[in-house]
């Protein structure tokens, strides 16, 4: 499959206005502004598993610059992601999936955070004890620094179109990681949802 769209970009960019005076102030502003992505999707069956591929082309992607040179605090960047899997279909209706995945910088400048090629790892294990009760574990990991996300999960369909999840996050790496930035802020969580 293919696809274009332009849509409003999940994370907020943090434009930085300074304020003048005898101890200067920076002031930060968050905007969720529009961004342009084409990519395509990939899928075949190899047998004993199922390969994946997902390639996207972001245009003009703001993000935040270190130091106080640009005015704004921001930069408009042009990048690739994908990623390249292999979902494993175990005995006991047990799944098993690994993904490489990959952001490079088609256009970059120094200063931002993230590095001009970032790389990365993701492991999925899911099993269902019954028919209604299913548990599942996600480790994502940054092969560029120790940052990471560990996310135990439980799932209870305990009645038509109802579902009752409950899980932790746990995260871990360096203040300005994707992950580290939370790391004070791990989390237990639950949540019923009905379908209709």
């Amino acid at each position: 499959s293919a696809f274009a769209y332009r849509s409003i970009d999940n994370e907020a960019a943090f434009y930085r206005q300074v304020v003048a005076g005898p101890v200067p102030r920076f002031l930060y502003s968050p905007r969720h502004e529009r961004i342009t992505q084409f990519g395509g999707t990939i899928a075949k069956d190899l047998g004993p598993a199922v390969l994946k591929s997902e390639v996207i082309h972001t245009r003009s992607k703001a993000f935040s610059v270190q130091g106080v040179a640009d005015a704004d605090g921001i930069a408009k960047l042009d990048l690739v992601d994908y990623l390249v899997g292999l979902d494993f279909g175990l005995d006991g209706d047990t799944r098993l999936n690994f993904y490489f995945f990959q952001r490079y910088f088609t256009k970059y400048k120094d200063g931002v955070v993230p590095d001009r090629t970032e790389n990365g790892l993701t492991v999925l294990l899911s099993h269902k004890l019954t028919s209604t009760f299913e548990v599942q574990a996600l480790f994502i990991k940054s092969l560029n620094r120790d940052d990471w996300m560990f996310r135990p999960r439980a799932t209870w369909n305990f009645a038509r179109n109802w579902r009752l999840n409950f899980g932790v996050d746990v995260l871990h790496g360096p203040q300005l990681g994707f992950f580290g930035r939370f790391a004070n802020q791990d989390r237990v969580y639950a949540d019923v949802r009905y379908s209709f």
